[in-house]
């Protein structure tokens, strides 16, 4: 697992990439520094992209969160995304998304993040109505 690994390089923070996690991934990695921690260890904390499912009447229906952790697994602080990101044409083809919406007419495209099937693909990135399944690196 990914805690190991960075209990091994002795880094003092180890950050996860946006949406690298659904909940359950957070939950786990949450157990597995809670298990593995140390009073001697380096790392102090783990920023960690993952999305969460929002309270009902919340704007939006899922959140883009940011989640600060201690060593032990301690959730010290959550700030959610607070506006959609808006990619340009630029990026759509710097990404090769731009295939993706080859039949639709160029033009900036806002976030909207959508809950997908958990066995495929946890995250979409959804725009213009078209899902585009979301891979962590």
């Amino acid at each position: 697992m990914a805690v190991a690994a960075i209990r091994e390089a002795h880094v003092n923070i180890a950050i996860f990439p946006e949406l690298a996690l659904n909940p359950h991934l957070l939950t786990i990695l949450r157990g597995e520094l809670r298990k593995t921690n140390r009073s001697d260890s380096d790392l102090d904390w783990v920023v960690v992209g993952a999305y969460s499912q929002a309270s009902s009447g919340a704007r939006f229906d899922v959140y883009n969160s940011a989640h600060i952790l201690g060593s032990d697994g301690k959730e010290l602080r959550v700030q959610h995304k607070r506006h959609p990101y808006t990619m340009n044409v630029g990026e759509q083809r710097s990404y090769h998304l731009d295939a993706i919406f080859a039949s639709a007419e160029e033009h900036d495209r806002d976030e909207e993040i959508s809950i997908g099937d958990e066995a495929e693909s946890p995250v979409a990135i959804v725009t213009d109505g078209r899902a585009v399944p979301y891979a962590a690196p």
